[in-house]
């Protein structure tokens, strides 16, 4: 778990990843749409792998997502499912 600080900006999100060698991320679209926005990292996050639910994931969201950092291409698994039910194990 990040603090509020760290989850609401994509180059802290970036540099938590890399400084706790994070490799699986359990997210929102919305933290996507934050990474989407570093604007000062120009390296991938090494995050491997996404578990992404809460809300809809708009293939829109995901092509941007790996557009923005050519040849990153991570697992993004959609969990899909309201907020109080998406359960992943």
């Amino acid at each position: 778990m990040v603090s509020r600080d760290v989850s609401l900006s994509g180059e802290h999100l970036i540099a938590y990843y890399r400084t706790h060698r994070i490799d699986l991320s359990d997210g929102t679209p919305a933290h996507l749409h934050i990474l989407n926005e570093s604007v000062s990292v120009t390296e991938a996050p090494d995050v491997k792998h996404y578990l992404i639910g809460g809300e809809a994931l708009s293939v829109q969201l995901v092509h941007v997502f790996l557009h923005k950092w050519s040849g990153y291409r991570p697992v993004i698994t959609n969990v899909y499912g309201p907020t109080e039910a998406t359960v992943d194990a």
